[in-house]
Order: C-alpha cells, then structure tokens, then sequence
C-alpha cells in the first residue's frame, strides 16, 4: 500500500549506501540508486545515531529505507558523481529514522544529513 504523503515527494535524492572499506580503509560504495524525496535544507539540532548533539545540514524524507553512513546526493542519477567523498554536494547520513503509521503499514523514512 503507497502511503499518502508519497505524493508530496516532488524531489529526487540519489542514494549512495556503504559496504565495505578498501584495502586503505576507505569506505566503498554499492551502485547508487535514485529515489524520490522530500528535500529540506535546515539546520536542527539532533541526537546522531552515537547519542551524540549534532547539527544536521538537511532533513530528507525519503520514499525507502537507509542506512547511516550511506551518503545521499540531491539530484537525478544522471547528474550524481561517481564517487560521493569527492562530491561537493553528497552528505553523510548522520541519523536515520522510520516513523511508521498508525496502522503500521507505511513507514516515512527520515534521514539527517
């Protein structure tokens, strides 16, 4: 069942999540994947996923789930960089949450950059 708020998800995120570190301990990344969003730029205070006081860039709700440490790129496939440690415009994703419905059978999927 598509949950309601999926049609306010006028944006578009690509998704880069982490799977590994090379032989110099850098993360590696699996193919990005685009998803549809819901993209805003604000600064909130939020507790990361250490139960660390951190200052997000971003809020995005996301139409699927994530994972810290995944790296999230606002733009289409075709525009997206190869690698998101180079990109300028690639954010860690710092804290993820699912909020689920009251019914429980859609989730919001909530990352902070």
């Amino acid at each position: 069942m598509a949950a309601f708020w999926l049609k306010f998800y006028k944006q578009t995120a690509v998704y880069y999540a982490q799977n590994g570190t090379d032989s110099f301990g850098r993360p590696k990344f699996a193919a990005p994947v685009e998803f549809r969003c819901r993209w805003q730029q604000e600064h909130k205070l939020f507790l990361d996923g250490e139960g660390q006081q951190a200052v997000s860039d971003a809020k995005v709700m996301i139409e699927d789930a994530v994972k810290e440490g995944g790296f999230l790129f606002e733009g289409v496939l075709a525009d997206a960089p190869a690698d998101p440690l180079a990109g300028p415009d690639c954010y860690e994703i710092r804290k993820y949450e699912r909020i689920p419905d009251l019914k429980n059978k859609a989730q919001v999927h909530i990352a902070m950059l």
